[in-house]
């Protein structure tokens, strides 16, 4: 566990929630546990993203139903696809860049947040950690950006 907490600290992330669908996914003609529910009632889009493999009739089923219907038809795909690894909710402050490409400063008090999925904790883990890598990298290319336009234009 000290090494999960290592390699979080070293690319400045935490882990915001972690929901493992074999155990919340509940029984049949039950509702889901309430964080997995919350995703799949509030943000069909992000769901999608996870799952780019989630039957269109299910998403449907997500976004236009409510309670057990959505429950179940989520719950029906994600035991036949054997998708009942783990949901992780990775966050990474926003960093400010200076010229040079070289980070300034970060706040908590500002942060971005993406879902992601593995089979494992591990991979789950392995891929909530490129999602800080890639935020890095848009961050540090918008900074690049500003940096040439400035220069191109003057400040």
């Amino acid at each position: 566990m000290k090494s999960i907490f290592e390699k979080l600290n070293s690319v400045e992330a935490r882990v915001e929630q972690v929901i493992w669908l074999a155990a919340m996914l509940g029984p049949i003609d039950a509702r889901v546990a309430e964080p997995l529910d919350k995703l799949l009632s509030e943000d069909i889009e992000q769901v999608q993203a996870v799952f780019p493999d989630l039957p269109p009739a299910v998403a449907e089923e997500l976004e236009w139903s409510l309670g057990q219907e959505a429950d179940d038809a989520f719950r029906e795909w994600a035991v036949e696809a054997g998708r009942l690894g783990f949901l992780i909710q990775i966050a990474t402050p926003v960093l400010t860049w200076l010229d040079d490409g070289h980070p300034e400063s970060f706040s908590w008090s500002c942060y971005r947040t993406g879902w992601v999925y593995g089979d494992t904790l591990d991979e789950a883990l392995a891929k909530g950690l490129e999602f800080v890598a890639s935020r890095r990298a848009a961050e540090q290319a918008k900074a690049s950006d500003i940096a040439i336009s400035e220069a191109v234009h003057g400040a």
